[in-house]
């Protein structure tokens, strides 16, 4: 976990003023931060603020979607109604998995 933290999903640039979306991160991170980001990607998935930078970083490389199909299956985890799991698997299935979902992520598949 990142220094000074106050636990999974937080950190200290969780206050960073979250810029309309249009308009890029100019506020800057602890310097601190961003190392252990760079050290990291487990650090950097535990801040909020991480994935948000991360999020935006993968939307210029047009790959965001491994990102937020990461995060869908993170939540899913976490679910411990039947129900709702099977309710959050076919959506997970439906945006990143399916052929032709908006989200589309690639999947390799190993025969072993």
């Amino acid at each position: 976990m990142v220094k000074g933290t106050a636990g999974p999903g937080k950190c200290p640039v969780e206050d960073l003023q979250i810029k309309t979306e249009n308009e890029r991160w100019a506020d800057r991170a602890p310097v601190d931060d961003v190392m252990a980001w760079g050290e990291s990607l487990d650090q950097l998935l535990e801040c909020k603020t991480g994935q948000l930078v991360f999020e935006e970083f993968l939307r210029t490389e047009y790959s965001e979607e491994n990102l937020l199909f990461w995060l869908a299956c993170e939540d899913f985890k976490k679910i411990t109604s039947e129900t709702e799991m099977t309710v959050a698997a076919k959506r997970i299935y439906a945006e990143f998995v399916q052929v032709d979902a908006l989200r589309q992520v690639w999947l390799l598949y190993r025969e072993t």
